[in-house]
């Protein structure tokens, strides 16, 4: 009997801590960075989220009636106890979520075992004996697995477009795409492959006009290109869109971006990979420089030879994964448990629920709405010859608060790594909330692109997305930036040489500071980029802000979105 108790115990501790995300078969502590908590400004070594106190006091007394109902979820269970079938079930279930947990589940998956979602359908049919029981925790676990069965294919198979990023070269969804694989489920059983992103590009035959800052180095909007939007959703369906017009087979029902360091942290895990037909042994030291050399080679080469060995990679370590320890997949769970998070991996699927529920879990790099004020800067690096930017970037914010208005001031900087930084060009977006009045920027200048190519009167087609954007364009010349409307956010461009200037923008929100006693601001990060953020707030002369754990103008890593909360009185 205690040891029924204590699997009981178990279940619902497990529910309620770790909520049970499921994550290929891994279930992942949901860790958002809302309302600022202790506990994470503790789970680092530096304070990258805060709270104050009277608000962590609210949200304890706020989860206080959630703990009693789940409390109450463990009294009625403990009642139920002489239902021996009830006994059997929870006994079950906490054998596979500590099956799960082991990582055998994301296993059986890669490893492509017989029925290897069987763990999950069990869950699944102990649930429904559950539902007569009226359980808090029972629809909100049916729902999530209801989801994740649908991704991996269970009841038909799901095709997802891979696609690697290169955030050494900067663009708005995290870095430029330099290569491509098919990630197939069939009932939860998986292939992979994959190619060079040029391959694509030469099945590619529509003539689009690319974006206005694309056309200095190229005529032609290619899928290597497509990531243009910092909001995942559309970036995806823009690549899907161009995707299907290539004729390659099959549909995708979804994008998944992989930034580099992802595949550099699973090398840990999985060793070299060796390639002996083309003299090389990938691990995790020269990854990164691999991945960048055959994108390099990629664009260069006219012919597919030129263009396989990533693929030949990609295929090498999927088969090595299949041959790993099971125990090891644990580890590689942490890792895309951490990707997820930190955004170097954001995932889109096109079944609308299925979206839902990675946008809920913050998976789905979607741009989102705060109650006050936002920020999110996306930098780009649009040079021939691919040109790197592994400099740290600065991002200084500060508020400034009066009775009748409330102004930001946002300085964007860069140190040099070297000489050759000095006159690197970035393009800025930078994301602001709807409706802000501009009054004054400095560091940036307009770009005039002297570009002559005859499009009308080669038939090029003029992007649906991008027209619209571009029909409501303000240039000002004098301030060096175009502002425009981009979703629900007001969108401010401009090229900046950073490390040589500072770039600041001084801008108006579109509400007062009246009657305000909560302020709220969320800071979206921009995919694989390494950004430094500071932030300071300055209340109105006759109020203060209610003592907080976050510090004022101190500078710490940008690692994932953001969100702050401030009492004002």
């Amino acid at each position: 009997m205690t040891k029924i108790f204590f699997n009981i115990a178990v279940f619902i501790v497990s529910l309620l801590v770790l909520s049970l995300i499921i994550y290929l078969g891994q279930f992942f502590t949901k860790l958002k960075y809302t309302n600022q908590t202790l506990l994470n400004s503790l789970e680092t070594s530096y304070q990258n989220s805060f709270t104050d106190w009277s608000q962590t006091l609210e949200e304890i007394n706020a989860t206080k009636d959630s703990f009693q109902k789940t409390w109450g979820d463990f009294t009625l269970l403990s009642k139920l106890s002489a239902d021996v079938k009830l006994r059997e079930i929870l006994n079950t279930l906490a054998n596979d979520l500590e099956t799960i947990q082991k990582g055998e589940l994301l296993a059986g998956i890669l490893k492509n075992n017989d029925n290897p979602l069987a763990i999950i359908l069990d869950l699944t049919e102990n649930l429904s004996y559950l539902e007569k029981y009226h359980l808090n925790f029972v629809q909100n676990l049916q729902y999530q697995i209801k989801n994740w069965l649908t991704f991996l294919g269970h009841d038909k198979p799901k095709n997802y477009l891979l696609v690697f990023q290169e955030p050494n070269v900067p663009r708005p969804s995290g870095g430029f795409l330099g290569a491509y694989g098919i990630l197939a489920f069939n009932q939860g059983k998986t292939t992979l492959t994959g190619d060079s992103i040029f391959d694509l590009d030469d099945l590619f035959l529509n003539k689009i006009i690319p974006p206005y800052p694309l056309q200095t180095i190229s005529n032609k909007w290619f899928i290597h290109d497509v990531n243009w939007f910092f909001d995942f959703p559309s970036t995806s369906r823009k690549i899907i869109e161009f995707y299907q017009k290539t004729g390659l087979t099959p549909s995708v029902d979804g994008i998944i971006a992989v930034n580099d360091a992802v595949i550099e942290s699973i090398l840990n895990i999985s060793g070299p990979i060796e390639l002996k037909d083309y003299g090389l042994t990938i691990d995790s030291s020269n990854f990164i420089s691999f991945f960048t050399k055959q994108i390099e080679d990629g664009a260069q080469s006219v012919s597919s030879e030129g263009r396989e060995i990533f693929s030949v990679f990609i295929q090498s370590l999927f088969n090595k994964l299949q041959e790993i320890p099971s125990e090891q997949f644990a580890q590689i769970s942490n890792i895309l448990g951490e990707s997820l998070k930190n955004k170097d991996i954001q995932i889109y699927s096109s079944d609308d629920e299925v979206e839902y529920y990675f946008d809920s879990l913050d998976w789905a790099g979607k741009i989102t709405e705060s109650k006050n004020d936002y920020l999110a800067v996306v930098f780009n690096n649009i040079e021939k010859g691919f040109a790197k930017d592994e400099r740290q970037k600065n991002v200084n914010l500060e508020t400034k608060m009066s009775s009748s208005t409330i102004t930001d001031i946002l300085k964007i900087s860069s140190q040099p790594l070297s000489l050759k930084d000095k006159n690197l060009e970035t393009f800025l977006k930078i994301y602001l909330p709807k409706g802000v009045t501009i009054i004054d920027s400095t560091g940036g200048y307009f770009k005039k692109i002297n570009n002559n190519w005859p499009y009308e009167k080669l038939d090029y087609q003029i992007d649906s997305d991008l027209e619209m954007i571009e029909s409501k364009k303000i240039i000002d010349e004098a301030r060096g930036i175009e502002i425009f409307e981009e979703g629900s956010k007001t969108v401010i461009n401009t090229w900046v040489k950073l490390s040589s200037r500072p770039f600041f923008l001084t801008y108006q929100l579109p509400f007062g500071g009246e009657d305000l006693n909560n302020w709220e601001i969320k800071i979206q990060k921009q995919s694989g980029q390494n950004v430094n953020l500071s932030y300071n707030l300055i209340p109105p002369p006759d109020k203060k802000i209610s003592p907080t754990l976050f510090e004022f103008q101190k500078s710490f890593p940008l690692i994932r979105d953001l969100v702050f909360n401030f009492k004002i009185y």
